[in-house]
């Protein structure tokens, strides 16, 4: 994942080698290029406040089964102070619990602390960690009881929500949590076992619900404040992104071109972003994603799959 704030811009270096660099916006200057650490690893996450970057190579070639005795390695976790230079790993920082594999579903929030999926002594994928990136100092947030797991974690105008698995009787059921400032709050609006997109924004809890058995291209995206609930449309699952002032989705229709949405509670929902074809491409040849969200800027990845895939990146002001 790539992104960019005001001020830094990580983007693609060698293919080859699958490196990136990291390069000064107002000049253009490479300030360094980030190697990928072994055979088989590539980066999946990045994410920025002011002058700290977080850097997530995960092992992508072994595979991941999401169970406790997965082969894959474990991820590394790199972060990086811009301004002097200084690399720091994960295991040198006070207090950082270990990542789990998952660690890649992380968020850096608007307060400056990575949150990112951990593990806790022989569990797995069972915990919330968190990095205060200027203070470098770590713990650890929440942890749920075995067997129960926390696999995806979503955005939230400060703080970080996730969704995980749990055993209900003898069927597995999803269920959702806030970390609201320091205080782990749980997400409201979800009915049980449907949690899937969860995302909060200035007190408006954001979510989409389906079937743990059934993945559907769109599902309906819902807010509330506690008080009045708004019907928010369609969303492309897994694209639920907030942003400074705004959440932001993807909307998939069939022969449609893709786009980027957006709202802020009181307002209507704006287009940001629609796909464009080249030649004789066709609108499923163009893949959006909002990649993430650094000091009020939103990342947009744009993937064109015709003939050598390309990448174009959007930069959209969110404040």
């Amino acid at each position: 994942m790539l992104i960019a704030n005001d001020r830094y811009q990580v983007m693609p270096g060698d293919p080859a080698r699958r490196s990136v660099k990291v390069i000064v916006r107002a000049t253009g200057k490479v300030l360094f290029v980030h190697p990928v650490p072994h055979h088989g690893y590539e980066l999946t996450y990045s994410g920025l406040y002011r002058d700290r970057l977080v850097m997530v190579d995960d092992d992508v070639l072994s595979p991941n089964t999401m169970t406790p005795d997965s082969p894959a390695k474990p991820p590394e976790v790199t972060v990086y102070n811009l301004s002097t230079g200084r690399r720091t790993r994960i295991e040198a920082i006070l207090g950082a619990p270990t990542p789990s594999l998952y660690v890649s579903q992380g968020y850096v929030d608007a307060s400056g602390r990575f949150l990112y999926g951990a593990q806790s002594k022989g569990g797995f994928a069972d915990c919330v960690g968190q990095i205060d990136l200027v203070a470098m100092r770590g713990r650890t947030v929440t942890c749920v009881p075995k067997p129960a797991g926390i696999f995806w974690l979503g955005s939230a105008s400060t703080g970080v929500t996730w969704t995980g698995i749990k055993l209900k009787g003898d069927k597995q059921c999803r269920f959702s949590g806030w970390l609201d400032g320091d205080t782990v709050r749980p997400m409201s609006g979800t009915s049980e076992c449907g949690s899937f997109d969860n995302a909060v924004l200035d007190g408006w809890q954001i979510w989409s619900e389906q079937d743990l058995d059934v993945i559907k291209p769109e599902i309906p995206l819902t807010a509330s404040d506690g008080t009045q609930k708004i019907d928010l449309g369609m969303i492309s699952p897994q694209t639920l992104q907030v942003c400074g002032s705004y959440a932001y989705w993807r909307v998939t229709k069939d022969g449609e071109p893709d786009s980027i949405v957006r709202w802020k509670p009181g307002s209507p929902i704006h287009t940001v972003y629609t796909a464009e074809t080249e030649g004789k491409s066709s609108y499923d040849d163009v893949i959006l994603f909002p990649d993430g969200c650094s000091d009020s800027h939103l990342t947009v990845s744009v993937t064109r799959l015709v003939g050598t895939s390309t990448v174009k990146l959007l930069y959209v002001d969110s404040r």
